[in-house]
């Protein structure tokens, strides 16, 4: 398959873009130091002029297979050396990146697939062989404009079976990662680890290093055990990762020494962030926590000096170049890194951005008066019992400190829904949750009237609890 720009079906002000491509930005960032540590595993480390040279080859590679301007390339990679030097390998040929991370299900693979066929298939053994093809050689050089499509993200898919396709520009992406470099946050002295599959959250993070020239440590696949050893051994000082993963970080951390792991900061979203979460890290770790919201690049976050109620409370004020309203309880947004359009899907597009170009986001939210932005959950998400509604995540903030839990909508024929929780512990007692819940405050109508234990709660790719899932595995038991 073949994408340009003719099949972009929305265009948002081009106000704050800054005419970036992915090649140039990278060539930029490896001229400066080109013998310098860009990344490591914690066994082995590569260099700035080692990646630009992996990454020729494969470029070159790629175009002995044929691949060219606007192809759709997959990357099917762990968070590894191959993915880094592929991103930009794709990329310098004017192809078209389509991230699929090892995690994903066979199934949610294919139902991608079957919309979207790539014309070349990165995977362990292709990288190789392409790696093998190219060396020694140089690419063609591509003209790469700002305004090229330079990936395709499926959508997190955790309310919906089926993922919706998002166009993003180079432009678009790079600038979006110029915009969090200029916050100051990130140096050189850095080391960036990102928990979650690239394809997402933390291709924010690569191309953040190519603004700071920050080392990257790189984790293959979320463990615990792995991550403790790869922030120690590399240096980790910045965190990309889920609030689920961070919770099993702080559960960790608090049988064992966080000794070794000097984290400034991390950075997440997905999902709410509890208050007693963001304490918690702050405890075991000593980082601070940014709290993002936007499934890929930053459209509001909050700010490092932010007080710890804020974090926990909203998800802060929009990135520089965007802008936030809410309408009719719905948060909507209108920047320049905005998509381009759900691929080959206009009524889905037109559904999704309003006539005067803000996105509706499906998230309910409030904005105070300081500007921040309160999130309230995913309009999807809301529980309705007898004509009232709540989000989810208000019951699962309060019970946070039971690990892992999902509340969904179970229904009911007389007030429609009841609130059901969902947690991976066989040591929890609905009284015990009740009891809890009533402490806090919360009605009783929020209250869940029933408990179920499961093996392991679902999560999607991206690290959010995949309620589709979640009502699934419910409904499954149920027969």
């Amino acid at each position: 398959m073949r994408i340009s720009t003719a099949d972009y079906l929305f265009s948002p002000s081009s106000a704050g873009l800054l005419g970036l491509t992915l090649p140039a930005v990278f060539a930029a960032a490896a001229e400066v130091a080109p013998d310098a540590v860009a990344a490591s595993d914690g066994k082995r480390t590569w260099t700035w002029r080692q990646w630009q040279a992996d990454s020729q080859a494969l470029a070159a590679g790629l175009q002995r297979k044929g691949v060219g301007t606007g192809d759709v390339v997959a990357i099917r990679l762990p968070n590894d050396w191959r993915f880094l030097t592929a991103h930009i390998a794709v990329a310098a040929v004017g192809a078209v990146l389509l991230p699929l991370p090892p995690a994903l299900e066979h199934s949610d693979v294919r139902a991608v697939l079957d919309r979207i066929e790539p014309v070349f298939t990165v995977d362990r053994e292709s990288w190789a062989m392409l790696l093998a093809d190219g060396t020694g050689e140089q690419p063609v050089p591509v003209a790469v404009r700002p305004d090229m499509p330079l990936m395709v993200l499926p959508s997190s898919g955790t309310t919906a079976a089926r993922r919706k396709l998002c166009l993003h520009t180079h432009d678009a992406a790079l600038s979006n990662g110029a915009a969090v470099a200029a916050d100051g946050l990130v140096t050189e002295a850095d080391v960036l680890l990102g928990a979650l599959p690239f394809g997402g959250f933390t291709l924010q993070l690569i191309h953040l290093t190519l603004f700071t020239r920050a080392r990257q440590a790189l984790l293959p696949h979320w463990d615990l055990d792995a991550f403790l050893d790869v922030a120690a051994r590399t240096g980790a000082t910045v965190l990309y990762a889920a609030p689920a993963q961070l919770g099993d970080l702080v559960r960790r951390l608090d049988t064992r020494s966080g000794a070794g792991i000097a984290l400034r900061w991390v950075r997440t979203g997905c999902a709410s962030v509890p208050a007693s979460l963001i304490g918690d890290l702050r405890r075991t770790t000593g980082a601070r926590v940014i709290v993002q919201w936007s499934e890929v690049w930053a459209g509001t976050y909050t700010r490092l000096d932010d007080p710890d109620d804020a974090v926990s409370a909203t998800i802060g004020t929009p990135v520089a170049g965007a802008r936030v309203r809410v309408v009719d309880g719905e948060l909507q947004l209108r920047g320049p890194s905005m998509f381009r359009g759900y691929l080959g899907e206009p009524e889905l597009t037109r559904a999704a951005v309003t006539g005067d170009g803000w996105l509706r986001t499906g998230d309910r939210a409030e904005i105070g008066v300081d500007g921040r932005v309160r999130f309230l959950g995913r309009a999807s998400e809301m529980i309705k019992v007898g004509g009232r509604e709540f989000p989810a995540r208000e019951v699962e903030d309060v019970l946070a400190r039971f690990g892992r839990v999902a509340v969904v909508g179970r229904p009911d024929d007389r007030h429609g829904q009841y609130p059901c929780l969902v947690v991976d512990r066989a040591d929890i007692t609905l009284a015990e949750v009740t009891e809890v819940l009533r402490a806090a405050g919360l009605a009783e109508y929020k209250i869940p009237r029933e408990l179920v234990a499961v093996e392991t709660i679902p999560l999607a790719y991206g690290g959010k609890i995949s309620r589709r899932l979640v009502t699934e595995l419910l409904a499954a038991r149920a027969k």
